[in-house]
């Protein structure tokens, strides 16, 4: 490019993100196991000395940002990748609850209203689905899905519901525009009716806590 030889690179980090050739995430999800470890280690050191509310303020300090930032790019990646994350995560959960290493974890993320892993993919990839079925994100966005309300005219609670569009590679059924479809049209009609973005987050969050218990 303008007589200059540009180097292949295998990964590129983009805003924080690490994106490799083949957008499989193995190298960002392995920068975010390193940051959650060094995260991890700094809770087991004073689980024993602070009280739980304040543990659960350092897991929200130092493991919950890289767990969610740009988690709706990488958080459906291949669960061999995702599970190491989401071990880490539980075994933040068992040390803020000062439990033993193999002990259950579901009624502790009930008890401290915190989501797995998986149903943090689901919230956040949810929330921008939200957004887009109520005209809340920026212009360039705004024509990545077509609405089932823009294809007839009948009010119909199916309305609201969201075409899901065809991809035929890997890469293009675990993105978000094939994923975010799905996740939409699957929740309850009561759920996508939430009139605002606060309440339709809460009202979610609560939902997907029910399923632990």
């Amino acid at each position: 490019m303008d007589e200059k030889t540009i180097d292949k690179k295998t990964s590129t980090k983009f805003l924080v993100i690490l994106i490799d050739g083949q957008l499989n995430w193995h190298n960002h999800v392995q920068y975010i196991k390193n940051k959650m470890s060094s995260s991890l280690y700094a809770i087991n050191k004073v689980k024993f000395i602070l009280p739980t509310k304040y543990l659960v303020t350092l897991y929200y300090s130092l493991i919950y940002p890289f767990m969610t930032y740009g988690i709706s790019l990488w958080g459906n990646t291949h669960k061999s990748q995702t599970n190491k994350i989401f071990i880490l995560q539980k075994n933040a959960i068992r040390a803020i609850n000062r439990a033993c290493y193999n002990e259950h974890t579901n009624t502790m993320f009930h008890k401290l209203n915190i989501l797995k892993l998986p149903e943090l993919y689901t919230w956040h990839v949810a929330k921008y689905m939200f957004c887009f079925s109520n005209g809340m994100l920026p212009k360039s966005l705004s024509n990545t899905f077509v609405s089932l309300g823009n294809c007839h005219e009948y009010n119909t609670r199916n309305r609201q519901n969201i075409t899901i569009p065809l991809h035929k590679s890997a890469v293009g059924q675990n993105s978000i525009f094939h994923i975010g479809p799905k996740i939409w049209n699957d929740l309850e009609y009561s759920i996508k009716s939430s009139h605002t973005l606060p309440h339709f987050k809460k009202t979610l969050k609560l939902a997907l806590l029910e399923s632990y218990v």
